[in-house]
């Protein structure tokens, strides 16, 4: 009986969040991003016409509530991207993009924009020096711009203006001063503001600018990181501005100590650091059974920490497809079972779970989503 529950969550449940990268291409250089560091794993290109084509009839046939256009790269650098939006305009109730709008956009290209439901950007400093070191090719006074010209453009329209939300990478240069990032967040008028951890990095030591984890700083100045975060919280709840940080970055900047661990994958040697795994526990990651990422080369990722591809959506007719494919199932049972791969045991955007109480949670999902 236990194995027949086991093979049931385990092949329950198509997602419903759905995203294509229809290019992994970018036009900025960050970091602690894998497109220079994992260049001979991680091809850049914009998905061709044929995956396109299939990755709508999908969409078509299975109806997904949320509808992401973008992955790692960047959708405004595809010749004609405000046309290919287009051809993906009313597939799902809610539509949406991450963009660095580090380009100008033209009085079309905003109002193309303005016709999603949200939008992602992403802003780690106010310092425009400190965020081009660290976003190479980042233009903050662009990305400003660009904001307000997309606001514009739905109110020309007389349409509702999109969700918009930023995400601040913390790094141990650009952490201190976060609450600025705050205080900007507000007066852009977005609706949320995430602090996010690095899901992994590669420089251990960097002359040029220090985009390692904030656990290489003294404790006098994690003290003063702990200021900023507090502060930043201050500033935003006070303008009805919502703000997330993830369980492991909040548990790390409590004193909860963190691991390093240098690994191995089709993202490049790299490295990542967040709070460890207890004996019995698990993480408390739902994204397997949530959320697929058609890749622009045809793979299909089941996270956003980076996992890598469980299979390929050429080879399906629909989402509910999904769940068969052996490497989610593979996937979903480490989960279940706490036997974690190297990515997952190092996950910094999940807490962590007894064993029992996850599978209680994904029992009590899949039951949620199932047909009536």
């Amino acid at each position: 009986m236990e194995n027949l529950i086991m093979d049931h969550l385990v092949s329950g449940t198509p997602p419903f969040s759905v995203s294509i990268e229809l290019t992994s291409k970018c036009n900025l250089r960050c970091r602690y991003c894998s497109m220079d560091n994992a260049k001979d794993s991680y091809k850049q290109q914009v998905m061709p016409e044929k995956l396109i084509s299939h990755a709508m009839e999908i969409v078509k046939e299975s109806h997904p509530p949320f509808l992401g256009l973008s992955g790692r790269g960047e959708i405004t650098t595809v010749k004609g991207w405000e046309a290919l939006l287009a051809r993906f305009k009313g597939m799902a109730p809610h539509t949406h993009v991450v963009t660095n709008l580090s380009v100008s956009l033209t009085w079309d290209q905003a109002c193309a924009l303005a016709e999603l439901g949200s939008i992602t950007i992403s802003i780690d400093s106010v310092d425009h020096k400190l965020m081009n070191k660290i976003r190479k090719g980042c233009d903050l006074d662009k990305l400003i711009s660009n904001v307000v010209m997309i606001k514009a453009a739905a109110r020309y329209m007389g349409r509702p203006k999109p969700n918009m939300s930023i995400i601040s990478v913390a790094t141990a240069a650009s952490i201190i001063g976060f609450s600025r990032v705050a205080a900007l967040a507000v007066e852009l008028g977005v609706s949320s503001l995430s602090l996010q951890d690095l899901v992994f990095y590669y420089e251990e030591e960097n002359p040029e600018v220090d985009a390692r984890h904030i656990s290489v700083l003294s404790p006098e100045e994690m003290n003063t990181v702990r200021g900023e975060v507090v502060r930043a919280n201050e500033i935003l709840s006070g303008a009805g501005v919502g703000f997330q940080v993830y369980t492991p970055f909040i548990q790390f900047l409590t004193g909860t100590p963190v691991v390093t661990e240098r690994l191995t994958s089709h993202l490049g040697p790299h490295l990542r650091t967040t709070t460890p795994v207890p004996e019995g526990h698990t993480r408390n990651c739902r994204m397997p059974w949530d959320m697929a990422i058609l890749l622009a080369d045809g793979g299909i990722e089941p996270c956003c920490g980076a996992i890598g591809s469980v299979g390929n959506f050429a080879e399906i007719k629909s989402f509910a497809d999904i769940p068969s494919l052996p490497r989610l199932q593979a996937l979903r049972r480490e989960l279940l079972t706490g036997q974690l791969s190297a990515e997952c045991r190092m996950c910094c955007q999940t807490s962590t779970v007894p064993v029992e109480e996850f599978q209680k949670i994904i029992s009590d999902h899949v039951v949620s989503r199932a047909p009536a």
